[in-house]
């Protein structure tokens, strides 16, 4: 996905001599390399917060590093969402068809919501259950982007609604970051104290883990 993201700065690169993003803003053409440039981001930025269906890499990755990782991983993939916002809002605006790819973002999110927790439910590993959980949150916060760039051309629904949803969008990836990381951390200090990550093996752990538990609560 790297590979991409250093293809589609060369595009950009290659056709205006520039990587800035105000820079290239007042300048791009919406060619077609600017369409492929977009349809390479959008997924990619999605493959790296996780987003269903490029979600594959997310469950193994958040169960089997180390809990500290894991929160730097929940963490750093939210930068993907920013990174996504700004090229939808702050590179393409006004030139980008704002409809079709606000809706194919918001399929992104909403096909997130619903698999992320319906395969957490039946997650037994608290760490793949967290990583599951993790995806579908994802998918709010590209339900968010992607509701504000599909109304971003109408203003009367963007007052009503679309201003709503970047917000809500932007605020849970702040949230997430934070509290993401420390149920990862939490669930670390559940596998140290145990020694298994399997959720039928643990139980009344609240009576000798008194403050985990508190902050595994909040």
């Amino acid at each position: 996905s790297a590979l991409m993201v250093l293809f589609v700065a060369g595009i950009f690169y290659g056709q205006y001599g520039l990587l800035n993003f105000a820079a290239l803003a007042s300048v791009i053409k919406y060619s077609q390399l600017d369409m492929i440039a977009l349809g390479l981001l959008v997924p990619v930025l999605a493959m790296k917060a996780g987003a269903v269906p490029m979600h594959m890499w997310t469950p193994d990755a958040y169960s089997e590093a180390p809990a500290p990782i894991s929160m730097i991983l929940v963490a750093a993939s939210q930068a993907s969402l920013y990174a996504l916002f700004r090229v939808t809002f702050s590179l393409y605006n006004i030139t980008l068809n704002t409809l079709t790819v606000g809706w194919i973002i918001i399929i992104f999110g909403l096909l997130s919501m619903f698999i992320g927790v319906t395969m957490a439910i039946i997650q037994k590993d608290i760490k793949r259950l967290m990583a599951y959980h993790a995806i579908s949150q994802t998918g709010y916060m590209f339900l968010g982007v992607g509701v504000g760039l599909a109304v971003l051309a109408n203003p009367v629904a963007l007052n009503q609604y679309g201003i709503t949803a970047m917000e809500g969008g932007i605020f849970h990836i702040m949230n997430h970051a934070m509290y993401k990381g420390l149920l990862f951390l939490t669930a670390g200090a559940l596998f140290f104290r145990t020694g298994t990550k399997n959720l039928d093996k643990m139980g009344g752990l609240a009576h000798s883990m008194k403050y985990t538990t508190i902050f595994f609560i909040i």
